[in-house]
């Protein structure tokens, strides 16, 4: 349905020991499909209020769509630490 309206999506997981230069790659490859990348890190969409969560990654997804097409970054300390604080409340 998004390929309806010119909007393509690609999502890709990238695990490898800390140092091994995942950011490095994601930035590469931004670069080399002339892409804008935006690195999410987990003190842009942690907060303390209940409901700003979601606000903010929502908010993250439509800077994105914005600066489209874009790569968005998520660093596994973001991802992991959103789904604990998620669990934890």
């Amino acid at each position: 349905m998004l390929l309806e309206f010119g909007i393509y999506q690609l999502i890709f997981s990238v695990s490898q020991p800390p140092g091994t230069g995942k950011t490095l790659f994601c930035n590469a490859l931004a670069n080399s499909l002339k892409y804008n990348m935006l690195q999410i890190s987990m003190s842009d969409i942690i907060d303390s209020y209940i409901g700003k969560n979601v606000i903010k990654l929502k908010c993250a997804f439509e800077v994105a769509r914005e600066n489209a097409p874009c790569v968005l970054f998520f660093g596994k300390n973001t991802i992991s630490g959103f789904c604990i604080r998620s669990l934890l409340k």
